[in-house]
């Protein structure tokens, strides 16, 4: 009897030393599949964080909103599975306010449009949109092999993939958009700051965008910071101010644009002010580099209409040539141009190796305003 009841007490504490291990076992994520004239908000709705969800062909009318870390694929790619946002009037067709997202694959990404505009109001919708709207981070989230069209169109605005800090104390970084094609938006791709927070460590790249206004913009709307952003290997035509820096506020500093081919366009890459966006207060240590760019009303341009500084900028080993009148702008005929027109510094930027050929003036420096334009090496 003595024995048997050590026996127990035994059992009872190796029972109890193993129930930690259970308590604390993983769970298995789990794997759903949505079918044509099935929900898909539904299914993530239902979703748990870490779950799969795989998207089979069809068109799916509804606008989906993901707020939590999912792996979101289709079956058979972007021209077989479509997301049409149409119905759901000023709501992005997708919306994404969570870390540790995946929108779509190399070959199973989706279709994704939202035609709806308001042409009283010139105002249109967008694509996909990953928001931060409060004080979180946002991070680790990949939008990958997706066709996003007709999101808003080119005239009444709307935006084609947007990361956007909307809200103080808010990060967005280290996220990756790739391999994705934008056509007929007003924003192709855009990176915006809404206020004092940071866009920091993403990166752009293989995307194609075309028919666009601004096909790929880092855009800082407030005080915060945008910086050391990758933008490499995309393909940008028949649209309007290519790559495009700019803004209200803040700073837009030590960002890498690289390896970018740019064509049939009003201007290949700008720097700085265009009426109506003015107010950055830095753009400083970016670096432009090995882009190809052509067909185009000004090759690469650093506008300056207010009080903030470009300093310390790279422009090396990019390829500029055969000048395109463009009908978005009136003027032109320039390879690289460094204007200020207001009271802020053009000072101390480097352009080294650039090939400028086909162009009335390769490069031309305009100073109309009170600031200063000096110490940058050619």
């Amino acid at each position: 009897m003595k024995s048997r009841l050590i026996y127990l007490t035994v059992v009872f504490f190796m029972i109890l030393s193993l129930l930690p291990l259970a308590m604390s076992a993983p769970t298995r994520a789990a794997t759903s599949h949505v079918y044509a004239g099935q929900s898909i908000q539904a299914t993530i709705n239902a979703s748990a964080a870490g779950d799969t969800i795989i998207v089979h062909d069809g068109t799916y009318n509804e606008n989906i909103f993901i707020d939590k870390p999912l792996t979101f694929i289709s079956d058979n790619g972007s021209a077989s599975t479509i997301i049409d946002g149409t119905a759901g009037g000023d709501q992005p067709a997708v919306t994404i306010i969570n870390s540790s997202v995946t929108f779509g694959t190399t070959g199973h990404g989706f279709g994704v449009t939202h035609a709806w505009y308001d042409a009283g109001n010139e105002s249109g919708g967008m694509g996909i949109a990953v928001f931060n709207t409060g004080d979180s981070v946002i991070t680790n989230v990949t939008i990958e092999g997706n066709y996003v069209y007709d999101c808003g169109n080119i005239e009444y605005g709307g935006g084609g993939i947007v990361l956007g800090n909307m809200a103080p104390g808010g990060n967005l970084h280290d996220s990756l958009i790739a391999a994705n094609e934008v056509y007929n938006c007003n924003f192709g791709i855009a990176l915006m700051n809404g206020d004092t927070a940071e866009i920091y460590g993403n990166t752009i790249k293989n995307n194609a965008v075309h028919v666009t206004a601004i096909p790929i913009g880092l855009l800082n709307f407030a005080s915060g910071e945008i910086r050391g952003n990758e933008i490499s290997s995309n393909e940008i035509y028949d649209s309007g101010f290519g790559l495009f820096l700019s803004g209200f506020g803040g700073s837009i500093d030590g960002n890498t644009i690289k390896g970018n081919t740019i064509h049939d366009s009003a201007i290949g890459i700008t720097f700085g002010e265009i009426a109506g966006i003015e107010g950055i207060e830095s753009i400083s240590n970016n670096i432009v580099e090995d882009n190809e760019i052509s067909s185009v009303a000004v090759g690469i341009a650093f506008m300056m209409s207010g009080s903030g500084s470009f300093s310390g900028n790279t422009v090396k080993g990019n390829e500029i040539s055969e000048y395109k009148p463009h009908e978005m702008l009136p003027f032109g005929n320039w390879g690289i141009t460094l204007f200020s027109q207001g009271d802020g510094d053009l000072n101390d930027n480097r352009f080294d190796g650039n090939a400028i050929h086909g162009w009335e003036k390769g490069v031309i420096l305009w100073n109309l305003g009170n600031g200063s334009v000096q110490g940058n090496r050619f």
